[in-house]
């Protein structure tokens, strides 16, 4: 039954609009460690070291041994798609002075501050909704 749902519902054929269309399409392109890089990040800039901070914990959590370089190469992967971008340091800068700190501009090109975009966020949302449909039918 999961997989003739999984079938009828996330079928590229099956889609109801274009929308729906476009998140299989883009959900044909990523993978697991993309998908936690979504996850792990938000819609608005939420710390920095994003790339050193989900190495870390994507590691830990799933005894991987994937290494920085390649969750790098998934970072720039997921902003070719247009799912994360850079975070604008406008914002960023914004968001340090509630706490009293700066960074300078050659920190803040190294801190690699990232966030999802809104179809990052969309798309994320979107996949756990269907996560959660599949866990009511079972």
């Amino acid at each position: 039954m999961y997989a003739e749902y999984l079938t009828a519902c996330c079928h590229i054929d099956n889609a109801e609009n274009r929308c729906k269309r476009m998140f299989l399409e883009l959900m044909e392109k990523i993978d697991g460690l993309d998908f936690y890089i979504l996850k792990s990040l938000k819609n608005t800039f939420d710390g920095k070291n994003a790339i050193e901070r989900i190495y870390s914990k994507y590691n830990d959590e799933y005894n991987s041994d994937v290494s920085k370089k390649e969750v790098m190469n998934h970072f720039y992967y997921l902003t070719s798609l247009g799912l994360i971008e850079m975070s604008d340091q406008e914002e960023v800068e914004a968001f340090l002075q509630k706490y009293k700190e700066c960074l300078s501009s050659s920190t803040f090109r190294k801190a690699h501050l990232y966030q999802r975009t809104t179809l990052g966020d969309d798309l994320y949302h979107f996949i756990r909704e269907c996560k959660l449909n599949c866990v009511k039918l079972q």
